[in-house]
C-alpha cells in the first residue's frame, strides 16, 4: 500500500487562501441579502397638550383684550404657536405666558381665571403693564410651584398682596412694583420662604406696617437686587 502524500507548505497556503476567500464570499452574500437599514424617523413636532389649550382658552374668555392680541388663541390651533405662549420643546407643556402691554400694545383687563392652575409646568408669567382695575392678586398663583419668574408690575392690582406667593419656592424674580396705592402687604414673612429669589421689586407697594423687612432680606441667600419703598 502506498503511503499518503504529505501536504507541502505551498499546498497548505493555497488551501488556507481558498478557505478565506470562500468565507469572505459567503459573508458578502449574506450582507447583500439583508434589507437596508431604516433611516431614523424624525421626531414629531411638539404640539400643545389639550387640557392646557383648554385652560388657555378659559383664561382668554375672562380677559378684556382691546388690541385683539389674543386673536391667535383658537380652539383648532396648536397653542404652542399662539402669541405670548411658549411650550417646552421636549414635553409640550406650557412653560411661559407673556400677556404684557409691551407685547399687546394696549392694556389687557378683566379677570385672571383660576384655569391658570392647569398650567402646573409654567415657569414664567408676565402680566405686567395691564389694568386689572384694582382687583387683588389671585391667591391661587401661589400654587404654581414651578414658577421661576412672576412679573406683575404696573398692572393696577389692589388690596393685600397674598402671602400665598411665599409657596413659590423656585421663584428667582418677583416684580410687584407700581400698583395702585391700595396694594399693600402687612408683613414680609412670606418672602423669607423664597430661598432662590435673586430679584425682588416692590416699589410703590404700601409697606408702612412692615417692620421686619431687613431681617427678611437677610434671610434670602441669593438675593442680589431688591427695591422696597
Amino acid at each position: 500500500m502506498s503511503r499518503p502524500r504529505q501536504l507541502t507548505h505551498a499546498t497548505i497556503l493555497i488551501l488556507l487562501a481558498t478557505t478565506w476567500f470562500l468565507l469572505s464570499l459567503s459573508a458578502t452574500a449574506v450582507h447583500a441579502l439583508r434589507p437596508p437599514p431604516q433611516a431614523a424617523a424624525p421626531a414629531p413636532g411638539t404640539l400643545c397638550i389639550p387640557r392646557e389649550r383648554d385652560a388657555l382658552l378659559a383664561i382668554k374668555a375672562r380677559l378684556i383684550d382691546p388690541s385683539n392680541y389674543l386673536s391667535s388663541w383658537r380652539d383648532e390651533d396648536d397653542c404652542c404657536q399662539w402669541a405670548g405662549v411658549k411650550c417646552s420643546n421636549r414635553t409640550g407643556h406650557v412653560v411661559k405666558l407673556q400677556i404684557s402691554s409691551y407685547m399687546t400694545g394696549n392694556n389687557v383687563g378683566g379677570e385672571i381665571s383660576s384655569s391658570l392652575l392647569a398650567l402646573q409646568h409654567l415657569k414664567h408669567l408676565d402680566l405686567s403693564s395691564n389694568d386689572f382695575g384694582g382687583k387683588p392678586i389671585p391667591e391661587f398663583i401661589g400654587s404654581l410651584k414651578s414658577m421661576t419668574h412672576l412679573l406683575l408690575s404696573r398692572s393696577n392690582f389692589g388690596g393685600r398682596i397674598p402671602p400665598h406667593l411665599g409657596n413659590l419656592s423656585n421663584l428667582i424674580s418677583l416684580d410687584l412694583s407700581y400698583q395702585l396705592e391700595s396694594c399693600h402687604s402687612l408683613d414680609l414673612a412670606w418672602v423669607s420662604n423664597l430661598r432662590k429669589l435673586q430679584h425682588l421689586n416692590m416699589s410703590k407697594v404700601d409697606l408702612r406696617t412692615v417692620v421686619d423687612w431687613t431681617h427678611v432680606v437677610n434671610m434670602i441667600p441669593c438675593l442680589g437686587a431688591f427695591q422696597l419703598s
